[in-house]
């Protein structure tokens, strides 16, 4: 079985793309969730307690090195496995894009051979 997105992913990947936008409030994250604000401010509040998120008063739901180091380990495994897809002669747009979507489902065991993979492809590249 696969490696499922977690809501904490989902959280996180939401916070970050929105607070590109400006402050980022628990509204707006029920709005791009389609779920109640009682259901968001649950999760929001567990964000918080794990130091995923801090909440400022004037600046909104911000993430916290912690939470943007979990983005920054995702999207790290999205751009290795896109590289990889590339490899394959896979074209680049659809390589991110399938590499999302892989990264969201993959058991951690296939990532790590796919990783080895990459590494070994890489290495023989740079022998060549």
């Amino acid at each position: 079985m696969g490696r499922k997105t977690t809501r904490r992913e989902v959280y996180l990947h939401l916070i970050c793309r929105l607070s590109e936008k400006g402050k980022v409030r628990g509204a707006d994250l029920a709005r791009e969730l389609e779920v109640s604000r009682p259901t968001v401010c649950v999760y929001i509040k567990h964000l918080a307690q794990n130091g995923d998120i801090r909440i400022d008063p004037q600046r909104g739901i911000c993430l916290t090195e912690q939470g943007k180091s979990a983005i920054a380990a995702n999207r790290e495994t999205q751009q290795e496995l896109s590289v990889l897809l590339q490899s394959l002669g896979v074209a680049a747009e659809t390589a991110c894009l399938d590499a999302e979507k892989m990264e969201q489902h993959l058991s951690q065991d296939t990532l790590q051979a796919l990783h080895r993979l990459h590494c070994q492809k890489s290495k023989d590249h740079t022998q060549a």
